[in-house]
C-alpha cells in the first residue's frame, strides 16, 4: 500500500507550492474579473458581508500556513511578508485601467491574512 505523507510531499516541493500560490494571487489581482457579469460580487451579501470582501479574506487565509509551514519562514518574516503581499496585490490594481483599487479590499486582504495567522498560532491540541 502506498502511503503518502502530505507534509513530506509539501517539504519536497515547498518552493513550487509557495511561488505557485503567489502566482495565483497575482493572476487574481491582474486578470479582468467580474467586469461584465450579471452576478456581481460587490452586490452580493453573505452574512451582511459583501461577497467580494469575503473572498478577498478567504484567498489570503492560507498565506500564513503556506509561508510558515511549507516555505519555512520564521514568525516575524511570515507576518511582515504577509502584510506586504496582501497590500501589494491590491496596490497593483491601482495601476491597471481595467481594475479598481479599493482600500476596503486591501483591508479584507489584511484581515484574511491576520485571521490565518491567528489560526496558525493556536496550539494544535485545540483542533482535536
Amino acid at each position: 500500500m502506498l502511503k503518502i505523507n502530505l507534509f513530506n510531499l509539501a517539504a519536497r516541493y515547498r518552493n513550487t507550492l509557495f511561488w505557485g500560490y503567489i502566482g495565483i494571487l497575482l493572476l487574481l489581482a491582474i486578470l479582468p474579473l467580474n467586469s461584465s457579469s450579471n452576478f456581481a460580487l460587490n452586490n452580493t451579501m453573505v452574512i451582511h458581508i459583501r461577497l467580494d470582501h469575503l473572498l478577498h479574506g478567504l484567498v489570503f487565509l492560507p498565506y500564513a500556513f503556506i509561508a510558515r509551514w511549507i516555505k519555512g519562514m520564521n514568525i516575524p518574516m511570515t507576518l511582515i511578508s504577509g502584510l506586504v503581499v496582501a497590500a501589494i496585490m491590491e496596490g497593483i490594481q491601482y495601476f491597471l485601467t481595467y481594475r479598481s483599487f479599493s482600500i476596503n479590499d486591501m483591508i479584507s486582504n489584511e484581515i484574511g491574512f491576520i485571521a490565518g495567522s491567528i489560526i496558525l498560532l493556536v496550539p494544535p491540541r485545540y483542533f482535536s
